[in-house]
């Protein structure tokens, strides 16, 4: 049996739970100073929960901070619940309503095999290299073939480079990430720094964006979508460098987009730039409108849009150029002055 509790002024972290097995090697621990130092840990079968959340009261008055260097981990036929919302051993314990798309804060792991090094834990920091994970989310159904990352995590502030992640289904995850964990919880709060390339096939998009993209994992049920984004986004402003967007062979989408306030219409100040080309265009609008033998229109096979536009607190503008097998059929420019309800 395994019970481990630390904490410190703004975090605490504990395990409780059974292993099959341990193997470790070469262990250094000063009590006085709060500092344990291990060369390597091997666990076989560990069935453990995890917690990780702020610090209540008690902990500010009794926990001692203690500094934790592991060099090497390595995990096979694992089983690990982890509690990012709460730091008691009481809520890393309790049982939780599986979702059908995957709940940040709440992981059941099944069948975890782990290999990683330089495992740090120093108060407010935590820090780690993954070379490889494999596991099943029993909650959500979520498949990891192959999970490798450095990971940092310095009180709210979370960090994941070189990331390479490889699900079911051929869908795959590559680039960076710094965010706050705020943004969980709301686009109001917090950071997002992103650099990303992906693939993914409809059922594991459901999994990974449902609370956040909700309409597009409701219409699209798809073979595969790709999307390499690099931008930044904050509570007051937005940079969309890049976003280049396919959706199997039917969408292909790229955008740039700048705005400040975005989240706020009386301030909003935002400019964006989108080029798609559209294949079974009529086919794509069946999924939010009625089918086709059921309206009187249809879209032609081959779209292409090109859409400039910019709001200035009140005022919206835009420019909108279609083409059709390359030549143009529409163009069109307007504005839209929303207090006097005026367009131009």
């Amino acid at each position: 049996d395994v019970e481990i509790g630390m904490g410190s002024l703004t975090q605490s972290f504990g395990i409780v739970g059974q292993v099959e097995q341990l193997e470790i090697k070469r262990i250094e621990v000063d009590p006085i100073n709060g500092q344990l130092r291990i060369e390597r840990v091997h666990l076989h079968e560990p069935d453990v929960s995890l917690f990780l959340g702020p610090s209540g009261p008690d902990d500010e008055e009794e926990s001692q901070s203690w500094f934790v260097s592991v060099k090497q981990v390595d995990v096979h036929e694992g089983h690990v619940k982890l509690d990012m919302s709460d730091a008691s051993l009481s809520a890393a314990m309790q049982k939780v309503t599986p979702s059908p798309y995957l709940d940040y804060q709440h992981l059941n792991l099944e069948n975890v095999s782990l290999s990683a090094h330089d495992i740090l834990y120093d108060t407010n920091l935590i820090r780690a290299t993954i070379d490889d994970l494999r596991a099943q989310e029993t909650y959500s159904g979520l498949d990891v073939m192959q999970l490798h990352a450095s990971v940092e995590m310095e009180d709210e502030d979370l960090s994941v480079k070189d990331l390479d992640l490889h699900l079911n289904n051929g869908a795959m995850l590559l680039g960076e990430v710094e965010t706050q964990l705020a943004i969980l919880d709301s686009l109001h709060h917090g950071y997002l720094n992103a650099s990303l390339q992906c693939k993914l096939d409809s059922a594991n998009l459901f999994r990974l964006a449902a609370p956040y993209l909700p309409a597009l994992t409701h219409y699209w049920e798809g073979e595969m979508l790709a999307v390499a984004v690099e931008g930044r986004l904050t509570g007051d402003s937005l940079d969309l460098r890049k976003l280049d967007l396919s959706i199997d062979n039917d969408v292909d989408l790229k955008a740039e987009a700048f705005g400040l306030y975005p989240f706020d219409n009386e301030q909003r100040s935002v400019a964006a730039t989108i080029k798609t080309e559209l294949n079974h265009a009529d086919y794509l609008l069946s999924a939010f409108v009625e089918a086709p033998n059921k309206r009187d229109y249809r879209l032609p096979d081959s779209l292409a849009l090109e859409l400039e536009a910019t709001q200035r607190q009140q005022l919206f503008s835009g420019r909108l150029d279609v083409r059709q097998q390359e030549r143009d059929v529409l163009g069109a420019e307007g504005s839209y002055e929303l207090k006097q309800e005026r367009y131009h």
